[in-house]
């Protein structure tokens, strides 16, 4: 089995040998053996803590924090790495989001149509929104529940997601006509298998979740603004529609 002396190691990570000692000092990384003279010696199994500790910082993670995880008698490599590999695809969507953001600002000032953008805001900042949205979804129902409810859309190419989007978009604008009705309407029922078959299209949205859904589109001031923006009291029928439509489901 390969061992690698400090500078070595050092060397080979990128990092600094302040660094590597640090790390045993504070425990997170002691070194698997030592020389009859007393020098650090990293083995294998070494090199893939140090490369989970360096993933752990790259996505923000305080050393404390990294140490609680990986001092946890029930931390397992595999899982671990299975875990960052997912936070990774998380980081790498969202600054996908944020190029798409800058492309679309990129192409509209180079075709001098720097009006386009700001007659139609809401493209400037709908990756932002996306983005604000699933983090209050996670808050509610953390992030193994999110991951399950939007595994659907992930999957999708853009024209999916575009198609997906737009009707979200058109279930919210033709619910705004029918603010006034009562929400156990035959029309509100109708929006809402619409809005249900939506939210299955993202992933998975067993009828128990919508009341949930509901009452966040409600309290959530950037849900309500969403559905408010069409004509206000869209946000609550569709909370209330939503409750009576999953009433009959279960």
């Amino acid at each position: 089995m390969a061992q690698y002396n400090v500078s070595e190691l050092a060397r080979l990570a990128g990092v600094s040998v302040r660094t590597l000692h640090h790390y045993d000092e504070i425990g997170l990384l002691p070194p698997s053996g030592r020389t009859l003279g007393g020098y650090r010696l990293y083995g294998e199994r070494d090199l893939l803590r140090l490369q989970q500790i360096l993933m752990y910082r790259e996505l923000g993670l305080k050393l404390a924090r990294i140490r609680d995880i990986m001092t946890d008698p029930q931390h397992d490599l595999l899982t671990s790495l299975k875990e960052q590999y997912s936070q990774l695809g998380q980081h790498i969507a969202h600054f996908q989001r944020l190029r798409r953001m800058l492309d679309l600002a990129i192409v509209q000032l180079e075709q001098g149509k720097e009006s386009d953008m700001t007659t139609t805001p809401g493209k400037l900042f709908a990756d932002f929104s996306e983005a604000a949205l699933k983090d209050e979804a996670i808050d509610k129902w953390g992030q193994d529940e999110v991951n399950r409810g939007g595994a659907s859309r992930e999957a999708m190419d853009s024209e999916g997601k575009a198609a997906l989007d737009a009707e979200g978009e058109a279930i919210a604008k033709e619910l705004a006509t029918l603010v006034g009705q009562a929400a156990d309407s035959d029309a509100v029922q109708a929006l809402m298998a619409r809005q249900h078959a939506w939210l299955c299209a993202h992933g998975d949205c067993p009828a128990a979740r919508l009341p949930m859904l509901g009452e966040m589109y409600v309290t959530d001031e950037r849900f309500r603004h969403f559905y408010d923006r069409f004509a206000p009291g869209t946000a609550e029928l569709m909370r209330d529609g939503l409750v009576h439509y999953a009433a009959k489901l279960t």
